[in-house]
């Protein structure tokens, strides 16, 4: 996504005078049609459940009389997108395309892990039952630590055992061949903490879905759209909202700013994390992950955690690699193998941990964090397992009445379906939905939540909510002055309490225009693009690399426009994908962001394609996208 300055273009328009370069437009199914209107109440949508092999398509069905857009403008709640904010959402209704339906048949689709053995168990007190009939490896542990203890025990010791761990990983050595491994995991409560009990704050659960759109929820987790439109079990307000932009397409642009409030990308020490906030007031604190260190801000939270349920260094400190039961464990492959461990997929373990740590702190202020990363893989069904479970565990906990924040940090920035249009406008809708006990909140807190649910909302207002939340941590009052003072004065507005207009703009959002919902990119000629432009291009990626020997100097003569587009909210804005001209070990296509390179920030340079057949001459990782190496024997034949 190069953006480069331009000229302005004239925007080229069908017949009816609408934007014929606008992707995918959402409208009524009658051209001259009015468009939908919000109305007061809506029956829900409701959705049978998917057979085996069911499509995607299929598990939206439409009653007769029902248009796409009808069913895209539905929420979760039963309330529609509104028509009366400047924000048109460009966003396909939730189901595939047919094309794109048709390309992703290729990927397994799945529902539990290959090769199960089931050969143990754990009670709460750590007791182990197990009936393998050999040696057992057992390694346990808490937190991060947990190979503190490893040894082979025989069957019979293992009855007269209760190991005091939070994780338990045992091996069964019996007969021959592959040797099965089974995972334990729950909380053990800790004494001698400043906890908050009388009384007891508002529990509080954020669950937080990396790389899923609103609209992916919406195609692949049919089952979990049910559990928060029945209200979970008819216990809670639930709100769903519909322009919840994040602050860019990785989970850095936008975890610091959930759990850090206002402050520069890379500010991880002048910030005042909720988990910081919520121990002050006496919450006791846990946090499960598949994949720990994906949430970006992982060393900043550790502290302010009593309880941690981490796989990835408990394992390795690599995205793939093979456990001590020699399983390639993997999450970004899109093979079902890969991503399971002790015969299960591993956001099981984290409900499991996350169960036993509200049950461990009965009457007491307790605030738990999942991140999952189930979604983010380029498998359109990668979501589809975690589906079947994740509505049964809302349900659950809802019985310990937490306030639930289900939420994502941004869509999937990758893959075959990031490069369409909607795609493109996918990975800034993410997924944030509220849920509330009835009776727990005021009239006006919840018709302030509904109104904010249509309004342009980002992570700078969910971190505000969450730190001010009644019943929680309240009053600015109960904080440190300097504390209440940053609180009061950050970028982000309440939407418990603050009214966010619904002509609310990206600059009043703090929403960089290319990365705003309310923005999209038009398609243009690739003339529109100068040989200025061209050249200003080649310098910005020049300086990226300047010092390394081995990287080549780009010429703007070796680079060719093959794309062009200009934002839809300011047509001097362009963004154009250049080609390395001539190489002879195929296509390189470069994106340069020229917005940032305006503004005096370090310029972003991305390479859109991967290496496959081309060099690579061991330049550090920030540099090797953008990094051509000058001996190669194609470089020499430019």
């Amino acid at each position: 996504m190069a953006l480069l300055y331009s000229k302005s273009a004239p925007r080229q328009t069908d017949p009816l005078g609408r934007d014929r370069d606008a992707p995918l437009q959402i409208e009524p199914e009658d051209p001259h049609a009015t468009p939908l209107s919000p109305k007061p109440t809506v029956a829900l949508h409701t959705t049978p459940e998917p057979t085996e092999g069911a499509s995607a398509a299929m598990l939206h069905p439409r009653t007769v009389g029902e248009s796409k857009a009808a069913d895209w403008h539905r929420g979760i709640s039963g309330q529609l997108m509104n028509n009366i904010t400047d924000c048109v959402v460009h966003i396909h209704p939730p189901d595939l395309p047919h094309d794109i339906h048709e390309a992703a048949r290729g990927f397994q689709r799945f529902d539990s892990c290959p090769g199960a053995v089931n050969f143990s168990m754990m009670d709460a007190e750590g007791q182990i039952t197990s009936w393998c009939r050999g040696p057992v490896t057992v390694a346990h542990g808490s937190g991060l630590k947990w190979r503190a203890e490893k040894g082979v025990v025989v069957h019979g010791d293992l009855k007269r055992r209760r190991l005091p761990s939070e994780f338990v990983r045992l091996q069964c050595s019996s007969g021959r061949g592959r040797r099965p491994y089974n995972i334990h995991t729950r909380v053990l409560p800790r004494g001698n903490m400043a906890m908050r009990t009388t009384p007891p704050a508002t529990p509080l659960l954020i669950v937080l879905l990396d790389a899923t759109s609103r609209s992916m929820f919406h195609r692949l987790m049919p089952r979990t759209a049910r559990v928060l439109q029945a209200e979970l079990g008819g216990r809670y307000d639930v709100v769903e909202f519909f322009r919840f932009n994040a602050l860019g397409g990785n989970t850095r642009h936008n975890t610091p700013f959930l759990f850090g409030g206002a402050g520069t990308r890379g500010d991880v020490t002048n910030r005042l994390w909720l988990q910081q906030l919520m121990q002050k007031m006496g919450y006791v604190n846990a946090v499960a992950s598949d994949h720990f260190k994906a949430t970006a801000v992982a060393h900043e939270l550790e502290p302010y955690c009593h309880h941690v349920l981490a796989f990835r260094e408990m394992f390795a400190p690599s995205k793939a690699f093979r456990n001590e039961a020699g399983d390639r464990f993997n999450f970004v492959s899109p093979d079902l193998k890969d991503h399971c461990l002790g015969g299960r997929l591993p956001f099981t373990y984290v409900f499991e941990y996350m169960r036993s740590f509200f049950s461990a702190y009965p009457n007491t202020s307790r605030f738990g964090y999942i991140h999952l990363n189930d979604g983010h893989n380029e498998n359109p069904w990668s979501l589809e397992p975690l589906d079947a479970e994740l509505g049964l565990f809302l349900e659950d906990m809802a019985r310990h009445d937490p306030a639930i924040v289900l939420l994502a940090d941004h869509g999937l920035p990758y893959g075959y379906w990031s490069l369409t249009p909607t795609g493109e406008q996918e990975v800034k809708n993410s997924l944030l939905v509220m849920a509330f006990p009835k009776a727990r909140l005021s009239a006006s807190q919840t018709a302030a939540l509904r109104h904010n649910s249509q309004a342009l909302v980002t992570p700078h207002d969910v971190y505000r909510t969450i730190a001010t939340m009644p019943g929680s941590l309240g009053d600015l009052m109960a904080y440190p002055q300097s504390w209440a003072r940053r609180l009061a004065y950050g970028p982000g507005l309440d939407l418990l309490s603050d009214q966010v207009s619904h002509r609310r703009s990206c600059e009043q959002a703090r929403l960089r225009p290319d990365f705003c919902l309310c923005n999209y990119w038009r398609e243009l000629p690739i003339a529109q693009a100068t040989k200025q432009q061209i050249a200003a291009a080649a310098a910005a990626m020049n300086r990226q690399t300047l010092g390394y020997t081995q990287c080549i100097q780009f010429e703007p003569h070796q680079l060719l426009v093959t794309t062009a587009h200009a934002l839809s909210s300011d047509p001097e804005i362009m963004r154009v994908t250049l080609q390395l001209k001539g190489f002879a070990e195929g296509p390189v296509l470069f994106i340069v962001d020229a917005l940032w390179l305006v503004r005096g920030t370090p310029p972003g340079l991305v390479r859109r394609t991967a290496y496959v057949n081309q060099t690579k001459c061991g330049a550090p990782p920030f540099v090797e996208p953008l990094c051509v190496c000058r001996d190669s024997d194609a470089v020499q034949r430019m």
